[in-house]
């Protein structure tokens, strides 16, 4: 699956290199997330707690960027990221149905319509529960939003899907 995760690294010593730390740090924001908080929350917080949600997602741990993704959306429900990166993770867990709610509130919040990731992955969440036509639908609105940004990479993908996905279709009603 390509990665519908894109991070931007942060300072060094925003940087944890070990599992055990990162867990820490984050169960501690959701031990009190988000009705407990007393201090504000700053965009440099929502920055290092987003590392942590990559890292997990990168390191596998897809149990924990859920939980983290889900608290970012959580503090900040109007930020795309977050939610792409909680259907990311809930995605890597064959929640498909989940991730595709996920990736909608995603779409629904780029008002542009200029990302296609989320149209693009839940496009291959609708073909792991074999719900093809809702597939091939979720390509054409991924499509859309690619053209308007000249994605060309995105475009090829999304044409070589479209032609398998839509040879499944035609041979499974022959």
């Amino acid at each position: 699956m390509r990665s519908s995760l894109r991070y931007a690294p942060l300072a060094e010593d925003a940087k944890m290199e070990t599992l055990d730390q990162l867990q820490a740090v984050v169960k501690e924001w959701i031990d009190k997330c988000p009705d407990e908080m007393t201090a504000p929350v700053t965009p440099e917080s929502l920055e290092g707690i987003y590392f942590f949600a990559f890292r997990f997602y990168q390191q596998g741990h897809y149990r924990q960027a859920e939980s983290t993704f889900r608290m970012l959306s959580r503090l900040n429900a109007f930020e795309p990221k977050y939610w792409i990166g909680l259907g990311a993770a809930l995605q890597m867990q064959n929640k498909y149905s989940k991730a595709i709610e996920t990736y909608c509130a995603a779409r629904l919040l780029d008002d542009k319509n200029s990302n296609p990731e989320p149209s693009l992955q839940s496009a291959i969440c609708y073909f792991a529960q074999d719900q093809r036509k809702e597939g091939l639908r979720a390509l054409d609105v991924a499509e859309q939003s690619a053209k308007h940004n000249h994605d060309q990479q995105t475009l090829e993908h999304i044409a070589l899907l479209k032609t398998v996905w839509s040879n499944e279709v035609n041979n499974k009603h022959k």
